[in-house]
C-alpha cells in the first residue's frame, strides 16, 4: 500500500488555471478551460465505527440501513459493504450541482482477483432522507471478502472538498490534446496531488475518472456515449480503510448524467482496473 500525505487537497478551478499561467502555459488556457469539470475529493480518516454517527458518510465499518433492507448478494454469496455517502453533506462540495441534495447512498462490492466487478458483483442503494436507520453487522459468509478477515473494512470518517478535475495526461493525448497533455504531465504533482504518480489515493465523486489502463468513460458507455458517463464514486487502493483493488488498482462506479439528475441508480456500472 502507498503512504498517504495528510491533508493534500487538489486545487480548485481558479488555482488550477493559475498554475498553468505560472508555469508559462497561458497559451493553453482556452484549450483547458472547456474540459475542466468540478469534482469532489474524498479524504478518509480512520476512526472507530462507534464514533461515526448513524447516517454519516464513511468508508468501511458496518452500514446504516433501513429496517428490512435486503443485503445485496451475488450468486456466490453476500457483497461486502464499502462506503456510504450522506448526500446532504457531500453535495455541499458539488460545484457542478449534479448530486442529489439529500439521502444516503450505500455501496457494496464483491472482490474477485482478476475480475473485481463481474455481473451482480456490486450494489448501489439510495435510502431517502428521513428514513430510520440501524447499524447492521455483515452477514455470515462475508469474512473472506475483506483482507483483514473480519468481514468489514476499517471504518473511516470522510471529508469532502471541491476540486477541479481534468483528464489524465495520457487521456488528453488520446483525445488529440498533445500540447495540453505535455503541460499536464509536467504539472502532475502541483495540479493534482500526484495524479498519475500514484502517491495520493484518488478517491473522488464526479469529475473525470482516472484510468490506469483504458478510458473508463468508453468502457462504461462506448465511444458514442462516453461523454455522458461520469464517476459516481471512484475508489483507489488506500491503506486507511485497508483495501487494495487487484494490484494497486481502482474501482469506478460510473453513472450517466441523466440518471444522476433523476437520482436513478439502477443502471450504475462498476469497472475495475489495475
Amino acid at each position: 500500500m502507498r503512504e498517504n500525505p495528510p491533508g493534500l487537497v487538489r486545487p480548485r478551478r481558479d488555482r488550477l488555471l493559475d498554475l498553468f499561467r505560472e508555469a508559462g502555459y497561458s497559451n493553453l488556457l482556452d484549450e483547458i478551460e472547456p474540459i475542466i469539470r468540478s469534482a469532489i475529493q474524498i479524504t478518509p480518516e480512520p476512526v472507530g465505527d462507534e464514533r461515526i454517527p448513524v447516517g454519516s458518510s464513511k468508508f468501511g465499518g458496518d452500514p446504516d440501513l433501513p429496517d428490512g433492507f435486503d443485503w445485496p448478494t451475488a450468486t456466490s454469496g453476500p457483497l461486502a459493504f464499502i462506503a456510504q455517502i450522506d448526500l446532504a453533506v457531500a453535495s455541499r462540495a458539488d460545484e457542478s450541482f449534479l448530486l442529489p441534495t439529500d439521502g444516503l447512498l450505500s455501496f457494496f462490492h464483491r472482490d474477485w482477483w482478476g475480475d473485481s466487478c463481474p455481473e451482480g458483483g456490486f450494489g448501489v442503494a439510495l435510502t431517502t432522507a428521513g428514513t430510520p436507520l440501524i447499524r447492521r453487522p455483515a452477514p455470515d459468509g462475508i469474512e473472506n471478502l475483506v483482507a483483514n478477515g473480519h468481514g468489514r473494512w476499517r471504518a473511516c470518517g470522510l471529508r469532502f472538498d471541491s476540486i477541479a478535475s481534468i483528464p489524465t495526461w495520457d487521456d488528453l493525448g488520446a483525445q488529440g490534446h498533445s500540447s495540453l497533455s505535455d503541460a499536464v504531465y509536467n504539472l502532475l504533482i502541483p495540479i493534482s496531488g500526484e495524479q498519475g504518480c500514484r502517491h495520493t489515493p484518488l478517491n473522488q465523486m464526479l469529475g473525470h475518472a482516472h484510468p490506469i489502463q483504458h478510458s473508463i468513460d468508453v468502457q462504461a458507455g462506448g465511444v458514442a456515449d462516453a461523454s455522458n458517463w461520469i464517476p459516481l464514486l471512484q475508489l483507489d487502493t488506500d491503506d486507511r480503510p485497508g483495501w487494495m483493488w487487484g494490484d494497486m488498482g481502482m474501482i469506478y462506479f460510473m453513472i450517466r448524467r441523466q440518471d444522476l439528475s433523476r437520482a436513478d441508480f439502477s443502471n450504475v456500472q462498476c469497472i475495475a482496473e489495475w
